[in-house]
């Protein structure tokens, strides 16, 4: 079966441009959906965490607001203008790559500040690296699907929205229960930590688990094992 390019369109001559969808299509497009879950989980989660960190930090009601939108949304517009020009001229595996690297850490580092400042930074750092993701999908969805399939995956992708955002509340809030139920926790490395604090560092955790073992192969920039298709 063929496998599908990252980089690059698929050959005129190719089966993809008759109707046919290699698999390898398909799972591009979860992967992506999959991200896109993860980056949406990690820059909404804050949401509910706020009464609890606006008295943990002393924050006034200005500062938090700055935290909340200012801080993610401005530099995730102005960001992503320049990385969508660098996904048409650069590696887009290495790109992906590097933002799933900076906005995992910054959600982790969330969760390990102590200051307005601190927060702030870390959640510049959330939109910085999430910035990347949807540039990226477009570019490479509409290169391996063929033109009359471009709605459904667009759709499908675009749904992702609606998903992710049920999955922070509702997973999201399941999880601080279960911490505020426990006092917070106590995890390898950073040590004990608050119910907020741990919230941050464990939903930036599966993305870290992953770069972990992208990293330990002879490639980490080529999540997807690209390849051009047969004709």
């Amino acid at each position: 079966m063929a496998s599908v390019p990252l980089h690059g369109s698929a050959h005129p001559g190719s089966s993809i441009h008759r109707g046919a969808v290699p698999l390898a299509a398909w799972f591009t497009l979860a992967i992506f959906i999959v991200l896109y879950l993860l980056s949406f989980f990690d820059r909404q989660i804050l949401s509910l965490v706020l009464i609890p960190i606006q008295q943990d930090l002393g924050l006034d009601d200005i500062q938090l607001g700055l935290v909340h939108g200012l801080a993610f949304s401005l530099f995730y517009a102005t960001i992503g203008l320049a990385l969508g020009w660098a996904i048409d001229r650069f590696s887009k595996q290495w790109l992906l790559f590097g933002g799933v690297v900076i906005w995992s850490l910054a959600t982790v580092a969330c969760g390990l500040v102590d200051s307005f400042n601190g927060l702030f930074a870390a959640r510049v750092f959330v939109g910085f690296g999430e910035a990347v993701v949807a540039p990226a999908a477009m570019v490479v969805l509409t290169s391996i699907f063929p033109r009359e399939r471009l709605g459904l995956v667009m759709g499908v992708y675009a749904s992702s929205t609606n998903v992710g955002a049920a999955l922070v509340f509702i997973a999201g809030g399941a999880m601080l229960t279960s911490l505020n139920a426990a006092g917070g926790a106590t995890l390898p490395l950073v040590g004990t930590l608050q119910p907020w604090q741990a919230t941050f560092v464990i939903v930036g955790a599966p993305c870290c688990c992953w770069l972990s073992w992208r990293s330990s192969s002879s490639n980490p920039g080529a999540p997807f094992h690209p390849s051009r298709p047969r004709a």
